[in-house]
């Protein structure tokens, strides 16, 4: 038997599984890929929300495990995410770091969708739709993201989001070495990099 067997758990396998996150749901006992639950639409990325949809709908009428966790195929698990599995929280999710190397939904009762855990009973007291973007007037720019109305539903549900644990964020990032061996290298997110100035050196 594998473990949290209370659990069901499905990576967003659209860019597929990072190699981290697949050992590490190898242990796990129910697994199913977003991919299997979402043959039929399983097009690009501008059906997640479709996909977060279907998973939570299939979840209910499929399965019969207690919680639905969920793992975006570029989140990498650590021994701090086990936190948010060993939570008892209905709506739990865990800290996160964006690639704009931003603290992702930082605010209380809210949390990414890059890892997190839903139990049967707050998806089943939630309002339709539970994941959806809003838009301006004119669809030209998102105004909240499928992650801040997913927190939202679950606090007019009744169940406030929390966030325990952390989960490690697959990006790329500049590895700058230090003039000193003995140290380690910096690292920055590549926003943070500056322009490259280049004194003009002609007399």
């Amino acid at each position: 038997m594998g473990a949290y067997p209370d659990i069901r758990f499905v990576p967003v396998d659209f860019r597929g599984v990072n190699i981290h996150l697949r050992r590490f749901l190898a242990q796990m006992e129910h697994v199913t890929p977003a991919s299997d639950i979402c043959a039929d639409t399983f097009m690009g990325n501008d059906t997640l929300v479709l996909w977060r949809n279907r998973i939570a709908d299939w979840f209910l009428k499929s399965c019969s495990e207690g919680y639905l966790c969920c793992f975006d195929d570029d989140a990498i698990p650590v021994d701090e995410t086990l936190a948010m599995l060993d939570s008892k929280a209905d709506v739990v999710g865990c800290h996160f770091f964006a690639k704009t190397g931003d603290v992702g939904h930082g605010m209380d009762g809210t949390f990414s969708m890059a890892a997190y855990k839903v139990s049967r009973n707050a998806l089943l007291k939630m309002a339709v739709p539970r994941y959806r973007f809003v838009y301006n007037e004119e669809h030209t720019k998102a105004m909240m993201c499928e992650c801040l109305w997913f927190c939202k539903q679950a606090r007019e549900a009744g169940f406030h989001p929390v966030k325990t644990g952390v989960i490690a964020h697959r990006m790329s990032v500049a590895a700058i070495p230090s003039s000193d061996t003995s140290e380690s290298c910096k690292i920055k997110f590549l926003h943070q990099l500056g322009k490259v100035l280049v004194q003009n050196t002609e007399e």
